[in-house]
């Protein structure tokens, strides 16, 4: 966080050497004073380095001004390269459309859990099977449609929540 009344230069040479080619520092510049003329380099330090630039000229502006860095700090992790995993716990299987969370919750989810565990096996072999051998006509249907797959989904995240 760099705050000024201004700035000679842009200091490029300083950020090249520390800050690029990933840039792992934002630089954020609040240039200060209502007199100022030259902002430009000021500016540049901080679109340059995935920060933000603002100009305060009276003193009632520094607190909405700089609490605007707040959503640029916020952005996602995924704008820098980085694409990290995220695992979720497993989905119960639900076939019946008409099931509701109370239902779930008073004892049919033995019987699903059978299904699921029934499903999760014939699709185990299935791929375990070598492909010169793997016949796709053998192989058994899917216990759940689409549609009820979402129904489950949201069924699920309903529990959970």
């Amino acid at each position: 966080m760099i705050i000024t009344d201004g700035a000679p230069n842009t200091f490029e040479d300083i950020f090249r050497r520390y800050n690029y080619p990933n840039i792992p520092v934002r630089v954020f510049t609040y240039l200060i004073g209502k007199e100022v003329t030259e902002s430009h380099e000021v500016n540049w330090m901080a679109c340059a380095n995935k920060g933000y630039y603002t100009h305060m000229a009276t003193l009632p502006e520094v607190r909405d001004k700089v609490l605007k860095y707040v959503p640029v700090m916020s952005r996602p992790v995924v704008l820098s390269g980085a694409h990290p995993y995220i695992w979720t716990s497993v989905y119960a299987d639900v076939p019946a459309t008409d099931l509701t969370l109370a239902e779930w919750k008073i004892g049919n989810s033995n019987i699903y859990r059978r299904r699921l565990n029934a499903l999760r096996r014939r699709n185990w072999f299935a791929a375990q099977e070598d492909e010169e051998t793997f016949d796709p006509e053998n192989t058994p249907e899917p216990v759940m449609e689409e549609r009820e797959i979402r129904f489950v989904l949201r069924v699920f995240n309903a529990y959970i929540a």
